[in-house]
């Protein structure tokens, strides 16, 4: 498969199999070779939110870039937000200024605050890839709703 660069045979192989080393080549073989869709689920799949912001970001996918940040790395937003600002500027100078950035309007982001905190105790979990045999022994922690 590797030769024939089937990479979404490649994903579904990695993925059925649970094998993170062949997601995470997978991934950047995929990103290597422009396939940005393919990249971007082996990394999602692998948790690896930096890299699937930074693929974001590389393909000019600023609204979206924005929208997965303040979803799940709320620290990253103002960086994308003045990305997106700039790349909308070019086109429409009214809409770019309309982009609210959390930081400077923190009145319009209440629960920015609690989103940074929860970025940073969610960050070790992040690194720690859990076999999906666990999925049905993992309880919720009753500390609210995703």
């Amino acid at each position: 498969m590797y030769n024939a660069k089937d990479y979404s045979g490649l994903l579904l192989l990695a993925s059925s199999l649970g094998d993170s080393g062949s997601m995470e080549q997978l991934a950047e073989l995929a990103h290597s070779a422009g396939k940005e869709n393919i990249a971007f689920t082996a990394y999602m799949m692998l948790n690896n939110i930096p890299k699937c912001l930074q693929l974001l970001v590389e393909t000019e996918r600023y609204p979206e870039a924005a929208i997965m940040a303040k979803t799940y790395m709320p620290s990253e937003v103002s960086k994308i937000l003045k990305l997106w600002q700039a790349d909308l500027s070019k086109t429409n100078e009214k809409a770019a200024e309309a982009l609210a950035d959390p930081l400077q309007y923190d009145n319009l982001f209440p629960e920015l605050q609690l989103a940074l905190k929860a970025e940073k105790l969610l960050e070790k979990e992040r690194s720690t890839l859990q076999p999906a045999s666990n999925y049905p022994v993992v309880a919720p922690t009753g500390r609210g709703t995703c």
